[in-house]
């Protein structure tokens, strides 16, 4: 987008008059120091109560209009007169960003905006806030880094989204204290993970790159997973391109429905103060937390539980067939999410036999319609089984580990619950197990504790049974543990209501202030300077930076590029430009995806032609992949962050391939 004639004649206008008195009150307005005026506003206004809510209101209009003025750049992809103009004056550095439109401008007048409307007429002082906003804006104009549309374009942004914000706030706080407070905390926990997503430097997770390239070939099932993954992924990228905003965007919606979901549940179950809790601290839950931003199985098989929940609490109210057939329809799509959910159908069925007064719903035929409902919408993935040699279901008895019979693996059952004192944080998962066992018996509602217990103990029992015998991933129990943050909630209001003992009040505040600064840290490793090795983000890091590698290594094409990791192949398939077909060489390890598709030979690559071979860590060229071609070069490539390394692949560059024959799979 270029500049007109009156904008560039206005830019040399304010650009080219100048003095060190003007030098001195423009580099001011640049600065932070600038956010001074809202905030002595602010603090002389008459309402006192409402400060806190202004404040908050700036802060969010802030990251909105920050984070709207960098997409919008992105769009127009002005320029900056730096860049392009002769003689321009400047009074600081010129970045590369685009100059469409100034986030300066933006963010000065999203802050601006409620405090204005807010402050009142007899605060005289704030009618400094429009002046300060005109000298930001003015400020990149004469500093030589934006165009005066530029800055007009900001400032009508950062108005329109500090008006926004201002509405969405008041019309929160209608609905009560607590329900405002919890609205506009999910509104903005949502938005700082799109932020996240779109700002966060993070690569795809080898699984989300895996899930990706099933979304390119739609099945009815796949390898280790039924479609629904596939499916949804194939939605966000179908709206925002092939891209990690695309893959990633309904992670984030699903997570905020959760927690409507849980506030939901929550209140029927104990109390609004319940459900408000619950919501909440589902938000920053460590191990919940992460499946927020990234779009693998968790984030929709959790949110599928939690939906099964709310509608199981349904047809024990309503007890209409209608409801338990939805019910069934519910947990059939959530075992094509992941065929844990089959755990809810368990517990569904301990909850009803254990109440003397829900016990009589087995003996309608509701309940089985709804079990009827569940396989109809289970048919496709067992079809797709059926001519696949049942290799889905294989996998999940693989997890089982059933071959290797029953043993006691002590180290296995220590690494297990460490890891669940590390995703839950250890107050948090202490009160969620007592919550969970003293609550059962509640005496005022028996129901709501016996519900939260049944959802929650034969999936946590059944883990922790399983690490005795084999390893256990840190989130394969985690749908156990939705309840459980219902009944921590109840215990949590219930030490927080007001004239309750100090130690219970400072028990609750700690099991939150720990499980939030955990989570911060999992966004931010920065914060404690975690070392890679510990860090569990490093693997969402340098996958873009080693497919600008194979690119620059490439062979004279045509070429094709292959791994003997899936994870590394779909990873180089998402990043390497035009998004290429990719391979993955079995060369003895576990079954994957990829062994069901067609590989070189099947796909009918041509003899002779080049590729590159990608492996992980400093490795020599396998003997299967040295025979199939005529000649190879190596490359090691070791990715550094801040001086301590990353990750190390070794870039193999091939020619003359001669045919490759793959080696079976090692076991499901």
């Amino acid at each position: 987008m270029n500049p007109n004639p009156i904008d560039v004649f206005l830019f040399r206008l304010v650009n080219g008059h100048f003095s060190g008195t003007m030098d001195a009150v423009y580099l001011f307005a640049a600065s932070p120091y600038i956010y001074l005026v809202p905030i002595i506003v602010l603090l002389l206004m008459k309402e006192k109560r409402l400060i806190p809510f202004v404040f908050l209101a700036a802060i969010a209009s802030l990251g909105m209009a920050d984070w709207s003025g960098n997409m919008l750049k992105g769009v127009f992809e002005r320029v900056r007169p730096c860049h392009v103009l002769a003689g321009v004056r400047l009074l600081a550095g010129c970045t590369d960003s685009y100059s469409m439109p100034s986030n300066h401008a933006g963010n000065i007048f999203a802050v601006l905006t409620p405090v204005w409307l807010y402050s009142g007429r007899k605060v005289k002082v704030k009618y400094l806030l429009p002046v300060a906003g005109l000298l930001t804006a003015l400020s990149r104009v004469y500093m030589g880094v934006h165009y005066p549309s530029d800055v007009a374009a900001g400032a009508v942004l950062g108005i329109a989204v500090g008006s926004l914000i201002t509405a969405f706030f008041s019309l929160a706080f209608r609905q009560g204290r607590l329900r405002g407070a919890l609205t506009i905390f999910l509104a903005a926990m949502t938005l700082f993970r799109f932020y996240y997503i779109w700002y966060g430097n993070l690569n795809l997770d080898p699984d989300e790159a895996h899930y990706w390239e099933w979304s390119r070939r739609l099945s009815y099932g796949y390898y280790s997973k039924g479609p629904v993954i596939a499916y949804l992924i194939r939605a966000g990228t179908s709206l925002f391109g092939n891209t990690e905003f695309g893959v990633r965007f309904f992670a984030p919606v699903l997570y905020l429905l959760g927690s409507l979901l849980l506030y939901k549940i929550g209140k029927e179950l104990f109390s609004e103060e319940t459900g408000i809790c619950s919501a909440a601290l589902f938000q920053v839950v460590p191990l919940f937390s992460a499946f927020g931003v990234i779009m693998t199985i968790d984030a929709p098989s959790t949110f599928m539980w939690i939906l099964s929940l709310y509608l199981f609490m349904k047809v024990l109210r309503t007890e209409k067939t209608a409801d338990w057939v939805l019910l069934g329809v519910a947990v059939g799509v959530g075992m094509l999410t992941k065929l844990t959910m089959s755990f809810f159908i368990l517990s569904a069925f301990l909850y009803l036999v254990t109440s003397k007064e829900e016990r009589r719903k087995l003996l309608s035929i509701r309940p089985y319609l709804g079990l009827l409902a569940c396989m109809v919408i289970l048919l496709p993935l067992l079809y797709w089984n059926y001519n696949h040699n049942w290799v889905n279901f294989r996998h999940e008895a693989g997890h089982a580990d059933l071959q290797a019979g029953f043993r006691v693996l002590p180290g296995s059952l220590l690494q297990f619950l460490g890891s669940q004192l590390g995703v839950i944080t250890p107050v948090l998962f202490v009160l969620m197990i007592y919550a969970l066992i003293k609550y059962r018996t509640l005496a005022n509602n028996t129901k709501a504790g016996r519900f939260c217990f049944w959802f929650a103990a034969p999936t946590l029992v059944f883990f922790l049974l399983k690490s005795i015998q084999g390893k256990v991933q840190a989130n394969w129990a985690m749908s156990g543990y939705i309840t459980g943050i219902i009944a921590a909630s109840y215990f949590l209001v219930q030490r927080l209501a007001p004239g309750r003992r100090p130690g219970g009040k400072l028990l609750a505040s700690a099991a939150v202030a720990i499980a939030a600064f955990v989570t911060a840290v999992s966004f931010y490793p920065s914060i404690i300077k975690l070392p890679p090795r510990l860090d569990p983000s490093a693997r969402l890091r340098g996958w873009k930076q080693l497919a600008a590698e194979v690119e620059k290594d490439a062979p004279p094409a045509p070429y094709f590029v292959f791994s003997d990791y899936y994870g590394a192949s779909s990873e180089l398939a998402f990043y390497l430009k035009g998004n290429p077909v990719t391979y993955c060489a079995n060369l003895g390890s576990r079954m994957n995806q990829y062994d069901l598709w067609p590989g070189f030979e099947r796909f009918g690559r041509i003899k002779h032609e080049n590729a590159v071979f990608v492996t992980i860590g400093d490795s020599g060229m396998p003997d299967a992949v040295k025979e199939a071609f005529e000649s190879y070069r190596k490359k090691t490539l070791i990715e550094t962050e801040k001086g301590k390394r990353l990750s190390v692949f070794t870039i193999f560059t091939c020619y003359g391939f001669k045919g490759m024959k793959e080696e079976p799979a090692n076991g499901f």
